[in-house]
């Protein structure tokens, strides 16, 4: 029977690598609007954008990297593995992925304080970038776990290599098909390319750390972070909305705010879910359907990576001022190209004598 990673093998590889190239396009583009808006427009440059925006740049290197990197396992193209594709890009996949329910949960402990402790100053803006210093410092830190993790799988493999190298007696086959890959000249590596991709982990130390990774990001912020949303919305929902006060857009913020983490929760939490579920069978020897287990992977993979293209649109969406500033900076924009044009034609025109 085939493993899940050698069905990857079978895959054609183009229709991943046209959607990961528009989730990439797409999430780029987006979040790059966000910061630029925010970082650009003085009155945008509240505590919670701020938050948002730390929340974008996690996306962008979700999207850099993480997309970028699977992208390439699929692509079926060897390229030499080294310490940064299976060291770096683990690290900087659990780094943004950290910073991003951190800058989450910033964002809710900001507007639970608003609402529900009816704070009467606004956070000032030195405090709220200490707070995304202190977001990116834990996430930096906490991604640090992933470093002697995926150097020994590195190393491992290199050991292997020169082992089957040296060794008169062909390399056996192993059955978590970690064992030699043919790219498409037929040349092999002692390093399978998806064992330094860390969507396809599948042995006890991967489950192990991504079970605390669950725990420690998902699970216990989330159910923090539904708390505190369930009395703001409690709160704000059961008063009348007063003509010419700002609660309806408190309102408007907090439904925003909500829909972001629900959003981010069904786009990560089922690919963790069918992570222990699947592979916890295929460890404990119970029958299970490699296909079925691969389709539901690849689809939990591409859901999640979803996410970082999402958050952009909820933005602009429930944000007025952020949609205003985006037209007219594309206005703007659309003008200065129009202006360039015409003065570089017009010179031209004089000087030929039309």
């Amino acid at each position: 029977m085939l493993s899940v990673l050698e069905i990857y093998e079978s895959l054609p590889s183009w229709p991943f690598l046209m959607l990961f190239i528009l989730y990439i396009c797409v999430a780029v583009t987006g979040n790059v609007a966000v910061i630029i808006v925010v970082v650009s427009r003085k009155y945008m440059r509240t505590p919670a954008n701020l938050y948002i925006s730390s929340l974008s740049f996690a996306d962008l290197i979700i999207a850099l990297v993480v997309i970028g990197n699977t992208a390439k396992s699929f692509s079926k193209i060897y390229l030499e593995y080294s310490i940064y594709r299976c060291v770096l890009v683990p690290y900087f996949e659990v780094v943004a992925i950290s910073a991003s329910v951190l800058s989450l949960m910033a964002i809710t402990v900001d507007r639970y304080q608003a609402v529900l402790q009816k704070r009467v100053s606004k956070t000032p803006l030195k405090f709220a970038a200490k707070i995304v210093g202190l977001v990116w410092l834990s996430a930096v830190l906490y991604g640090l776990r992933v470093i002697p993790q995926f150097y020994s799988k590195l190393k491992s493999s290199d050991d292997t290599e020169h082992q089957n190298r040296t060794s008169s007696n062909p390399p056996s086959k192993d059955n978590n098909a970690r064992d030699e890959l043919s790219d498409h000249n037929g040349n092999t590596s002692g390093i399978p390319r998806w064992s330094c991709d860390f969507f396809m982990e599948e042995d006890e130390t991967d489950m192990v750390f991504r079970f605390f990774d669950f725990l420690i990001l998902f699970v216990v912020p989330f159910i923090a972070m539904i708390v505190m949303y369930g009395r703001i919305i409690s709160t704000l929902w059961r008063k009348k909305i007063p003509v010419g006060t700002g609660l309806r857009r408190k309102r408007r913020v907090a439904k925003m705010l909500l829909i972001s983490v629900l959003v981010f929760m069904i786009c990560w939490v089922p690919f963790y879910v069918q992570e222990f579920v699947g592979d916890g069978m295929i460890m404990t020897g119970k029958h299970v359907d490699r296909n079925v287990l691969a389709a539901f992977r690849i689809i939990f993979i591409l859901v999640s990576f979803a996410n970082c293209c999402l958050n952009p649109v909820i933005y602009a969406y429930y944000n007025n001022n952020f949609r205003y500033e985006l037209k007219y900076m594309i206005r703007q924009k659309n003008k200065d190209q129009r202006h360039k044009h015409t003065f570089q034609v017009t010179p031209t025109s004089s000087r030929n004598g039309i």
